[in-house]
């Protein structure tokens, strides 16, 4: 993984446990600072490949966290 996926999943998994529920594209990229979620959406792709998150197609807040994802920082 890298440092710009682990902090796309570890922003996802703090919008979680802040809102208890799936953050929008748009949300992970404001809390990163970016101006536009096109570049969270390929990275939240990546993150579904590597089985870190599963994504939900046509679906608002789609983004679940995998067992795989919820471990990762966790030691």
């Amino acid at each position: 993984m890298t440092p710009k996926q682990a902090r796309v999943l570890i922003t996802i998994k703090d919008l979680w446990k802040e809102h208890q529920y799936a953050p929008t594209y748009r949300e992970i990229a404001s809390a990163l600072k970016y101006k536009t979620p096109n570049v969270i959406s390929s990275m939240v792709f990546t993150l579904a490949k590597k089985g870190y998150v599963t994504v939900l197609p046509n679906t608002a807040r789609s983004i679940e966290i995998t067992e795989k994802g919820k471990e990762y920082g966790e030691h």
